[in-house]
């Protein structure tokens, strides 16, 4: 009967102001026919997200999910800095919008950049109207 709830609402617009990552390098690296929206804050863990045209097919989200696996698991080959984890994909309702979080740990940005590439050179980008890496939406 003593408890008492209440909702803090953190001003994150705010909060956040003037801790964006300059991206432009990451940006240029990027062969992607679809734009891509940047919104990074910090490059130890990123949301990579694709919307599609329409909904996506089952075999497009698979073909979406195994390219980029491989992106990642080419990467911790080559790399000496791993990308530490890879969820499995979140899916719309809709199956419109395709999202994945990576934890990058000590990686840089050219990792992200090697996923959005490894997409944009598949046959899946066609399907694709546009892309964003950064906080979870």
């Amino acid at each position: 009967m003593d408890i008492e709830f209440f909702w803090l609402e953190l001003p994150i617009a705010e909060l956040s102001a003037g801790t964006r990552i300059d991206t432009s390098a990451a940006e240029e690296a990027v062969t992607a026919r679809f734009p891509i929206e940047w919104d990074v804050h910090d490059w130890s863990s990123a949301h990579l997200q694709w919307v599609a045209h329409r909904a996506f097919t089952p075999d497009e989200l698979a073909a979406l999910t195994t390219t980029v696996r491989d992106a990642v698991r080419d990467w911790n080959e080559r790399e000496p800095n791993k990308i530490h984890y890879l969820s499995e994909p979140s899916i719309s309702p809709d199956q419109r919008v395709v999202a994945f979080y990576l934890d990058l740990g000590p990686v840089c940005s050219g990792a992200v950049v090697t996923v959005l590439n490894a997409v944009a050179a598949s046959p899946i980008a066609d399907a694709i109207a546009r892309g964003a890496v950064g906080r979870r939406a």
